[in-house]
């Protein structure tokens, strides 16, 4: 049987960094890592690396004075190689991840618990789809209008192919809006569904909404785009400056400079704030020492999350483009023969499934990345296995 998380903003298998934070319970399990006799196993705090578990006592050395010889039992430790079973309670081993791994665990996150990871998904998104679709009808009337009072055939421009067109890149760009705002909320609400899946444990979707730090995610989103929209509109009064006193060489060049510049600048910024939407869901500290944290947490891991991030939006990049291609025809065609309405429909469904499926999947990935790099660098895979192991 499943088991469901506490009750609360913060699922039970992630050390809050506040004190008073009570430990799992330390039930014997033949699957954990052993620890040499006289060793207290603790659950390590965050920021903290875990003990490595030790075998026996050390071996003397080399040069150390020679006692007479002592009979060795055969149990004194584990034989030569031997390693400890690896504990996966449930869709990823309780380890550090290879990055196929990574990509698996973010399917099978979605099939462990479709009902959260799909029909949260899927609802959310729709929701914001209906409401950019009737808000972009709306304008694209609105500015078709306009143009119909400068069509010099007299010709109705409702009624015309470039209407249905105005009109499907009007919902579009209202949905680019929306999602500003709706795929962070939808992000960290994954993100505690998956950390729970890691566990085996199912969550539902009202255990997922309880949760009142999305919240944080979505002001640490918006903030982050409030600061590069700063950061282009101060580099790009220079170019505007030597463009109004006839420079336009020099403002064409620094153009080009400042280009490369910023693309290669959020890049990096990407990559190293990847980490904080998930560190903002299941870590109990402050916002901005939360974010710090997050920050470090990149620290020698740059390329590793930089490329494995990369295959991941070429992968959900390839199914959207496959999805997208044959319902961008349907709905063409159905705006040919003139049903409007029914192409307007396909458009909105078309676009709820991207962006239900990349979504998901994204969030999935971003949450198993956050898990790995703190098993490699914190030992959370010990961590978490005595959660389980408590669970049990």
């Amino acid at each position: 049987m499943s088991q469901t998380p506490h009750d609360g903003d913060q699922p039970d298998w992630v050390a809050p960094a506040t004190p008073g934070w009570e430990q799992p319970s330390q039930v014997p399990d033949p699957t954990q890592v052993p620890v040499s006799p006289g060793t207290q196993q603790t659950s390590p705090g965050w920021g903290q690396p875990a003990a490595p578990p030790t075998w026996g006592q050390a071996f003397p050395p080399a040069d150390a004075p020679q006692g007479p010889p002592t009979a060795v039992p055969s149990y004194g430790g584990p034989p030569a190689g031997w390693r400890p079973p690896t504990v996966q309670p449930g869709i990823v081993p309780l380890r550090p991840l290879s990055v196929g791994e990574i990509l698996d665990g973010g399917v099978k996150s979605i099939r462990f618990n479709p009902q959260v990871m799909f029909g949260l998904s899927a609802t959310i998104v729709a929701i914001a789809i209906i409401v950019s679709t009737l808000v972009g009808h709306y304008l694209a009337g609105f500015v078709g209008s306009d143009f119909s009072a400068l069509d010099p055939l007299g010709e109705e421009f409702s009624g015309s192919g470039a209407a249905l067109t105005l009109d499907m890149y009007a919902t579009e760009f209202i949905a680019e809006l929306l999602f500003v705002v709706v795929t962070p909320i939808l992000t960290g609400l994954l993100i505690t569904a998956v950390s729970q899946a890691v566990l085996g444990r199912k969550v539902s979707i009202s255990q997922v909404s309880r949760s009142s730090r999305v919240w944080w995610v979505l002001g640490f989103t918006l903030l982050y785009a409030l600061a590069v929209l700063l950061a282009l509109a101060v580099l790009s009064v220079p170019v505007v400056l030597l463009s109004t006193h006839d420079h336009i060489e020099f403002a064409v060049l620094l153009a080009l400079v400042e280009l490369i510049s910023v693309s290669v600048a959020l890049i990096w910024l990407a990559v190293r704030t990847l980490l904080v939407p998930p560190a903002l869901m299941l870590e109990g500290g402050g916002f901005w020492s939360t974010i710090r944290r997050a920050w470090r947490l990149t620290h020698g891991s740059f390329w590793r999350l930089l490329g494995i991030y990369l295959l991941v939006s070429l992968i959900v990049g390839t199914i959207a483009s496959l999805i997208s291609f044959p319902g961008s025809i349907v709905a063409g065609l159905l705006g040919a023969i003139g049903v409007g309405w029914a192409a307007l429909l396909v458009n909105a469904l078309n676009l709820t499934i991207i962006m239900t499926i990349t979504t998901t999947y994204t969030a999935a990935a971003v949450a198993l990345l956050y898990i790995d790099v703190r098993m490699r660098r914190e030992g959370l895979d010990i961590e978490l296995a005595q959660s389980a192991a408590g669970a049990l």
